[in-house]
C-alpha cells in the first residue's frame, strides 16, 4: 500500500536534559490520532498532550474535477481560491453530498475537520476576547451533537469500493467513480495517479484519445490547499509538559538541534526540489526513482504555497477538530503547537549567503532587502496560499511526462516498467497456467503412443474429463489477462450492462470443470463396485436379472455421463448467479474499480469454493472406499491399493484433492483488497497445478513412466488370460468361494502367498521351510497337487540356499507354473456355472473401464 506521508529526510533526534526526553518525528494523521487516543485511554481527563506540533509537514489538498461535472457557471470553478468558496459553489449545484476523501477513514475525518473550520472559524474569531485561548475554550465546550449540527458535512461511512482499494495500490486505472466526484480530498502524493485515472476516464468516454496529452493540469482539475494535513512534525516530550514548562527546560543546545532539524527538512524537501528538480526531470519520468522525485517536487510546491510548514490558527483548529471526529471522545482535546522553531529555522535560511529561500521569495516579488520579519512573512504566506491554485497547476509536471497509452494494457499508464511490473507478474502467472494445459495435452497424446506397450487405456476411459477439464483450466485465466479483462471492462461500461455480467464467463467454466470431475468420480465408483451393487439388489445372490443389467448399462453409458455433466453444470451455474448478483447487484461498471480485487471476487472465490466442495465429495468417497477395502490394504499394502487395484489412478487423484482443499482454504485466508502479493499469486498457480494433476495429469505421468520402463526393458510379455482374470477382485471372490466348495483352495492360498513374496523379491530360509511344510510335504495342511520333479527342485533350492535368502524368481520358476496349471483346471469347471456367466456379463458391461484385465 502506498504510504500517505513522505518521511522527513532527517531521522528522529533524541535529546536528554535532566529528566525531560525529547524526540522529533514526522507522523501521519493516523499516528496523531493513535497517540491522542492512547493518552485518553490512560487518563480520560487529560488536558495536556505528550507532544507539541512544530510544523505542518504535508497539507491535504482538495481537487475539483472539471471534465466530468456540469455546473451552471463552469468558468467560476477556475476562479476558486479557497475551499469554503468551492464547497459553497458545489453546494449551489446540488452536488455537495458527493464529496469524498482518499483513501482512509482518517482522511475522511480530516476532510470533515477542514470543512468544520471553514464554516466556524470566523464565528469563533469574532467572539474571542483578545487572545486565542477563547477559541480553544469554545471548541472544548462543543459536544458531539452540537458539533455535528454546526458542521456542514456530516460524518459518513466510508465505502470500501473504488478509490480506497485502488489508488493506494496503483494498479488498476479504469475506475470511473472518482471522475464524477465534485470535490476529492487527498494527499499531494496521490494527485499524479488521480490525473492518470482521469485520463483513462476520458478513454472510456471517447475513442479519440490522441488529443488527451495536450490537456494541462488546469484542464483536468482545480486544486486548492486545505487547512487539513496528511502529516505533521511533532516534538514528543517525556514526561508531558506544558508550553511554558517546555521552554523553561530546553537548553540552548537542544533548541539549536530542533531548529537545525527543521532547517534541514525545509532545505532538502522544499527549496531543493523547487529549484533543481524541474531541470533535472526535464519531463522524462522513466522509472520509480524519478517518479518519486516528481512527487517530492509536487509536494514541495504545495508546502511552499502553504507557508513552508507554518501552522496557522485555522490549521490548528482543524487538527483539534480532527482528533474529535476520528476518536470516540466527548470533547475536543487541546493540542499544543508552536511556530517558534520554524521561524528560527527560516531566519537562518533567510540570512544565509546565496540563500535559496531568498531566491524563492524574490521570484514571488518579495523585497528581500529587508531584514527577516515574521509579520511580513505571514502576510506573504497568506498571499501564497491564495495564489496556490495557479502556482501549483502552472508548475505541475505535464501528464504526458510520466504517462502514455500502453498497447498491451489497453489503457494509459506510467511510462516505465517498474510501475506496472505487477501486471507482468500476474499475467505471467496466468500465462503459465494456460501453458500447463498445452503441456497436459502433449502428455495426453503421448500416452496414446505409449498405450500400445503398456496396454493401459485409463485416460481414454475417463470420458469428458481429460478433454473438458484442462480446456476449462486453460480458458479461465485467459479472461483475466490485462488486455482481455480491460477490453471486457470497457465493453461492459459502454453497453451500460450490469457489472455482474462479467461473472458469466468464469462461472460457466468453473461449473463445467466441477461437474465433469464430479460425474467422473461418481461414475468410477459406480463401475468399480458395480458387481457388488447389482448383487445387493438381486433377488438371489449371484443371480442378476437382465433388467438390472440393462438399467446399469444405461446409467453408466457415455451418453448418460454427458447428460449428467450438462445437468449438473447448469445447476451449479444457476446456484452461483445469486453470488454475483448479491455482490454487484445491478450496479454498472462505473461504480467498480477494474482493480485486481475483481479477479478474486469473480474467479478465485467461486472457484476455490467449488474446489473445496469437490474435495469434500472426493474425500468422502475415498474414506468409504478405504473402509470397504481395509482388509485388502492390510493384506496387499497401500501401493497395491493405489496402483495395482486402481487402474484409473483416481484414488491418487482423490487423495491429492485434500491438498487442493488446503490451498483453496489458504486463498480464502489471504483474500483481501491487498491481493497483489507474491504469496497470493503463488497459491493461485499451485492450485491450478494441482487441478491439472487431478484432472488426469497424475495418470499421464504414471503412464509415461510405465512406457519408459517398458522401453528400457525391451517390452513386456503378455499376461496370461488367467492372470488378468485372477487380478479382478470380483472374479477372485467367486473363484475362492468355488475353490472352497471344490476343496481346491490351497492353490489360491499359495498363489496369494507368492504374491506377497513377489513384492519383497526374496524369501528367507524360514519362509522357504514354511512353504515346504504347509504346501509340499505329504499330508501337509494345504498340500497341493505337484509333480515329484517340482518338489525335488524345490528341495534342492532349499539346500543350495541354506543359511541365506532365496530370490523370488527362482521360487516362481519352480512353483508358479504348477500352481497355475492346477487353478486353470478349477477355472475350467467354474466357467460352467451360472455365477461365472453373471460375472462375465458384468465384466462386459464394465468394458469402458479397466479393472486390471482386458477383454479379448
Amino acid at each position: 500500500m502506498m504510504a500517505l506521508l513522505l518521511v522527513l529526510s532527517f531521522s528522529s533526534h533524541l535529546l536528554v536534559h535532566a529528566e525531560l526526553t525529547l524526540s522529533i518525528e514526522t507522523i501521519s494523521i493516523e499516528e496523531l490520532a493513535t497517540i491522542t487516543e492512547n493518552v485518553f485511554k490512560e487518563s480520560p481527563s487529560a488536558t495536556t498532550m505528550p507532544f507539541h506540533i512544530i510544523q505542518i509537514h504535508s497539507p491535504q489538498v482538495a481537487l475539483a474535477p472539471k471534465l466530468f461535472n456540469s455546473y451552471d457557471n463552469q468558468s467560476a470553478l477556475s476562479e476558486m481560491k479557497d475551499t469554503k468558496s468551492l464547497v459553497e459553489f458545489v453546494h449551489a449545484n446540488e452536488l455537495f453530498d458527493s464529496m469524498r476523501a482518499c483513501c482512509t477513514d482518517n482522511a475522511f475525518h480530516m476532510m470533515e475537520s477542514w470543512n468544520f473550520t471553514d464554516w466556524n472559524y470566523e464565528e469563533w474569531l469574532n467572539g474571542q476576547e483578545g487572545n486565542g485561548s477563547s477559541i480553544v475554550h469554545n471548541l472544548k465546550q462543543q459536544t458531539r451533537s452540537q458539533m455535528s449540527k454546526t458542521l456542514t458535512i456530516e460524518k459518513k461511512v466510508v465505502s470500501p469500493i473504488g478509490f480506497y482499494s485502488k489508488l493506494e495500490n496503483e494498479h488498476w486505472l479504469l475506475d470511473t467513480l472518482w471522475a464524477f466526484v465534485p470535490i476529492i480530498s487527498l494527499s499531494m502524493n496521490q494527485v499524479d495517479h488521480l490525473l492518470l485515472n482521469f485520463k483513462n476516464n476520458l478513454l472510456l468516454n471517447s475513442t479519440n484519445f490522441s488529443t488527451f496529452d495536450h490537456l494541462k493540469f488546469a484542464d483536468y482539475v482545480q486544486l486548492l490547499p486545505t487547512n487539513g494535513a496528511t502529516s505533521v512534525t511533532i516534538l514528543k516530550t517525556v514526561p508531558q509538559v506544558t508550553e511554558e514548562e517546555l521552554w523553561s527546560q530546553l537548553s540552548d543546545s537542544q533548541q539549536h538541534q530542533i531548529v537545525e532539524a527543521l532547517k534541514e527538512d525545509i532545505q532538502t524537501s522544499i527549496l531543493n526540489p523547487i529549484l533543481h528538480y524541474p531541470a533535472m526531470l526535464q519531463c522524462n519520468i522513466t522509472n520509480s526513482t524519478t517518479l518519486n522525485q516528481m512527487r517530492e517536487y509536487h509536494l514541495a510546491l504545495l508546502r511552499k504555497s502553504t507557508g513552508m510548514g507554518y501552522i496557522s490558527a485555522r490549521q490548528w483548529i482543524t487538527l483539534q477538530a480532527y482528533t474529535y471526529f476520528a476518536l470516540p471522545i466527548s470533547y475536543v482535546p487541546y493540542i499544543p503547537y508552536t511556530n517558534e522553531f520554524l521561524w528560527r529555522a527560516l531566519k537562518i535560511l533567510y540570512e544565509q549567503e546565496s540563500s535559496d529561500f531568498k531566491k524563492i521569495l524574490s521570484q514571488e516579488g518579495f523585497d528581500t532587502s529587508n531584514t527577516f520579519n515574521e509579520t511580513l512573512l505571514i502576510a506573504e504566506f497568506e498571499k501564497w496560499k491564495k495564489d496556490a491554485p495557479s502556482y501549483v497547476s502552472s508548475r505541475f509536471m505535464d501528464i504526458y511526462c510520466y504517462s502514455s497509452y500502453n498497447n498491451y494494457l489497453g489503457m494509459f499508464h506510467y511510462n516505465f516498467y517498474d510501475a506496472y511490473q505487477y501486471f507482468m507478474f500476474k499475467d505471467g502467472i496466468l500465462y503459465c497456467i494456460s501453458a500447463l494445459a498445452i503441456l497436459f495435452y502433449v502428455g495426453f497424446i503421448a500416452t496414446f503412443v505409449v498405450r500400445r506397450r503398456t496396454k493401459n487405456i485409463v485416460l481414454k476411459r475417463r470420458l469428458l474429463l481429460p478433454y473438458v477439464g484442462p480446456v476449462s483450466l486453460f480458458l479461465l485465466p485467459l479472461y483475466f489477462l490485462e488486455p482481455i479483462w480491460n477490453r471486457q471492462y470497457i465493453d461492459v461500461f459502454h453497453t451500460d450492462a450490469a457489472f455482474a455480467s462479467t461473472g458469466i464467463y468464469p462461472n460457466l467454466f468453473i461449473s463445467l470443470f466441477f461437474s465433469t470431475y464430479c460425474v467422473t468420480v461418481l461414475r468410477f465408483y459406480h463401475l468399480k463396485n458395480l458387481y457388488w451393487i447389482m448383487n445387493k439388489f438381486a433377488s438371489k445372490k449371484y443371480v442378476i436379472s437382465d433388467r438390472a443389467l440393462r438399467i446399469n448399462k444405461f446409467l453408466t453409458s457415455k451418453v448418460m455421463a454427458f447428460v449428467f455433466t450438462l445437468i449438473l453444470s447448469s445447476v451449479i451455474f444457476l446456484l452461483w448467479v445469486p453470488y454475483y448478483v448479491s455482490w454487484y447487484g445491478e450496479s454498472r461498471a462505473m461504480i467498480f474499480s477494474a482493480y485486481n480485487l475483481q479477479v478474486e471476487l469473480l474467479f478465485l472465490v467461486p472457484f476455490s469454493s467449488l474446489i473445496i466442495l469437490l474435495s469434500i465429495i472426493c474425500i468422502i468417497c475415498l474414506i468409504i472406499d478405504l473402509i470397504v477395502n481395509r482388509k485388502k490394504i492390510r493384506q496387499k499394502g497401500v501401493v497395491h491399493y493405489f496402483i495395482f487395484d486402481d487402474p484409473f489412478f483416481l484414488r491418487i487423484d482423490l487423495t491429492m484433492m485434500l491438498l487442493t482443499a488446503v490451498v483453496s482454504a489458504l486463498i480464502y485466508m489471504t483474500f483481501s483488497s491487498a491481493t497483489t502479493n507474491v504469496v497470493s499469486k503463488a497459491l493461485f498457480l499451485l492450485l491450478f497445478i494441482l487441478c491439472y494433476l487431478v484432472t488426469g495429469g497424475n495418470a499421464i505421468i504414471i503412464e509415461l513412466l510405465r512406457g519408459v520402463i517398458a522401453l528400457i526393458r525391451g517390452g513386456k510379455k503378455e499376461e496370461s488370460e488367467f492372470t488378468k482374470m485372477i487380478n479382478d477382485p470380483d472374479f477372485r471372490n467367486i473363484f475362492r468361494m468355488y475353490s472352497v466348495n471344490e476343496h481346491s483352495v490351497e492353490n489360491l492360498v499359495l498363489y496369494e502367498l507368492l504374491e506377497t513374496f513377489m513384492k519383497k523379491g526374496e524369501l528367507t530360509e524360514e519362509e522357504m521351510h514354511d512353504i515346504d511344510r504347509n504346501f509340499l510335504r505329504p499330508f501337509s495342511p494345504f498340500e497341493i497337487n505337484m509333480s515329484s520333479e517340482g518338489k525335488k527342485k524345490f528341495a534342492e533350492l532349499m539346500m543350495k540356499n541354506k543359511g541365506t535368502k532365496t530370490t523370488y524368481a527362482s521360487v516362481d520358476e519352480i512353483l508358479m507354473k504348477e500352481i497355475l496349471l492346477n487353478m486353470s483346471d478349477t477355472i475350467a469347471r467354474l466357467e460352467m456355472t451360472p455365477e461365472y456367466m453373471d460375472w462375465l456379463k458384468t465384466k462386459q458391461l464394465k468394458g469402458d473401464i479397466e479393472l486390471g484385465f482386458e477383454n479379448k
